[in-house]
C-alpha cells in the first residue's frame, strides 16, 4: 500500500532557523520514529537524527510503502490563530466549476490576463483568470459563504458590502487587479474599486486545469493556509518542489509547508466521507437554536483548521454537541484521526471543553475522551473497520456548557484493504 501522510511544523519562514524541524514517523506496523526530513530520492524518504547518520537505532531511510504518516514533533509556540490574506480559488476542470484548491497570500500585481500572488516571501505565481473561480481579497471569516456567491452569467461579478450590511454587486469584465484596486469594465463604464471594499470577485465561466500527473500525487497545505493538489517532485537542501495546476515548478522552503497528504487509491480522507445522519444541538435550547453547524475543511466559524499549532490539510469542524454518522467505503480496514480543540479558541474568554467518542456500527471503539485547555488533542486509531458500514463521531460538551466548544476531527485517514485480499 503506497501512502504517505506528512505534517510539517509551523515555523516562522525565512531567517533565523538554525536547523530543520524534527518529525514523528508512524510506520504501517505502528512503530514510531523521530528525525529530520532531509532528502527525497526515488521512492525513498531520507530522515536524519542529530548526528545525521542513524534514527534511534534504525537506518534513516524509509520506503513510502512502509510509512503511514509523518507529523511535526514540535510546533511553533505562538501559532497564528486566524489566517487572513488574499485568496484565489481555482476552478475545477470539466462540469464541476468550484474546486477544492485555493491559494492564500498577497496580491502584488496583475495584468489584463491574470493576477500575481505572493505565496511566500520568495515565491510569486501568476494566475490566469481562466483557471480561477473567484478572488477573495482580505478574506478571513466565513470563507464558505463567500464561496457561495455567484458570478454574473457571461460576466464577472464583483460583490461588495453596503453600510447597512447587505450585499451589492456589479457585473462586467475584470480589466486588472493590482495590490490595492480592482478595475472592472461594466455596462455603466469603467469602475475602479478598492480591494478593501471587495468581498469577492467571481470569474465567469473559467476553464480549469486537471491536477498534474508528474511526481507523487499529494494534497499540499501551506503555512499561509493554501490548499492545492500537486505532484511532489523533489525534497533536498531545505527546499521542496512541486508541479501544480498553476505553475510547472513551485519551489518553497520546507518550513513554509504545513502538511502533505499522499493521495492514492488505497486511502480515503475522513473529511471526504458522506454524512448519512447528522444531529446538532446546543446545551440550552432546541436544535434550531444551534449557532455553529459543522463545516468541511473549515472551523465552525469559517476559518482555516488549526489544531495543536498546525494548519491541517483536511478535517471536519464541529461544535458541541454534534453527532455525525459517516458511510464507510468498501474494503475499509483502519482509521486514524486526530481530535482536538481549534487553536482559535485560545483567544476566547472561554476556551471550551469537549468530550469525543468514536463508534463503529454503533459500538464504541475509542473514547470517550475529555479535551480542554490542559489536554487539547487526542489521536484515535482503530483497525476494526473491516466489514463495517459506518462510523459515528460524537463531540459533546463534556458535561458543562458549550461556550468555546470549537473542535475538529482532522487529518483523518482511512486505509483500504488491497482489492486482491
Amino acid at each position: 500500500m503506497t501512502f504517505l501522510f506528512i505534517t510539517l511544523a509551523l515555523l516562522l519562514p525565512g531567517k533565523g532557523i538554525d536547523q530543520p524541524p524534527f518529525f514523528q514517523v508512524i510506520r504501517l506496523n505502528g512503530q514510531q520514529l523521530t528525525g529530520q526530513l532531509s532528502l527525497l530520492k526515488g521512492e525513498t524518504l531520507f530522515l536524519s537524527s542529530g548526528d545525521r547518520q542513524f534514527l534511534k537505532g534504525h537506518q534513516g531511510d524509509l520506503k513510502f510503502d512502509d510509512v503511514l504518516f509523518i507529523t511535526a514533533s514540535e510546533t511553533s509556540p505562538n501559532p497564528e490563530q486566524i489566517l487572513v490574506g488574499d485568496r484565489v480559488h481555482l476552478a475545477s476542470p470539466g462540469e464541476e466549476r468550484r474546486g477544492s484548491d485555493f491559494l492564500v497570500g498577497r496580491i502584488v500585481g496583475g495584468d489584463p490576463f491574470g493576477v500575481d500572488l505572493l505565496l511566500h516571501e520568495s515565491a510569486v505565481v501568476h494566475l490566469p483568470y481562466e483557471i480561477m473561480d473567484r478572488i477573495l481579497p482580505r478574506a478571513g471569516d466565513s470563507i464558505d459563504r463567500l464561496e457561495a456567491l455567484d458570478h454574473g452569467g457571461f460576466d464577472d461579478r464583483v460583490w461588495q458590502r453596503r453600510s447597512d450590511g447587505t450585499l451589492d454587486s456589479i457585473t462586467g469584465v475584470i480589466d486588472q487587479v493590482d495590490g490595492e484596486t480592482l478595475a472592472l469594465e461594466g455596462r455603466v463604464g469603467s469602475v475602479t474599486l478598492s480591494l478593501d471594499a471587495v468581498l469577492a470577485a467571481v470569474i465567469a465561466e473559467p476553464e480549469g486545469r486537471p491536477a498534474p500527473t508528474e511526481g507523487f500525487p499529494v494534497t499540499v497545505r501551506l503555512r499561509s493556509g493554501s490548499l492545492f493538489a500537486a505532484g511532489l517532485l523533489a525534497l533536498a537542501d531545505g527546499e521542496i518542489t512541486f508541479a501544480t495546476r498553476f505553475t510547472e515548478r513551485l519551489v518553497l522552503p520546507v518550513e513554509s509547508v504545513s502538511s502533505l497528504i499522499r493521495r492514492e487509491k488505497d486511502t480515503v480522507l475522513l473529511a471526504d466521507l458522506k454524512p448519512v445522519e447528522v444531529e446538532q444541538w446546543p446545551s440550552i435550547g432546541d436544535p434550531e437554536d444551534f449557532l455553529f453547524p459543522w463545516r468541511r475543511n473549515l472551523s465552525v466559524t469559517g476559518r482555516d483548521l488549526s489544531v495543536g499549532g498546525i494548519v491541517r490539510a483536511s478535517g471536519l469542524g464541529v461544535h458541541s454537541t454534534t453527532r455525525m454518522v459517516l458511510a464507510l467505503p468498501p474494503r475499509a480496514s483502519t482509521l486514524r484521526v486526530t481530535v482536538g480543540l481549534c487553536d482559535e479558541v485560545e483567544g476566547l474568554p472561554a476556551q471550551g471543553s469537549v468530550r469525543c467518542t468514536l463508534s463503529v456500527d454503533g459500538e464504541v471503539v475509542q473514547g470517550p475522551v475529555n479535551l480542554g485547555p490542559e489536554n487539547k488533542l487526542v489521536v484515535f486509531h482503530t483497525d476494526r473497520l473491516k466489514g463495517a458500514s459506518s462510523i459515528e463521531i460524537l463531540t459533546d460538551n463534556g458535561g458543562d456548557d458549550d461556550a468555546g466548544d470549537r473542535a475538529a476531527w482532522v487529518d483523518g485517514v482511512i486505509l483500504l484493504e488491497s482489492s486482491g485480499n
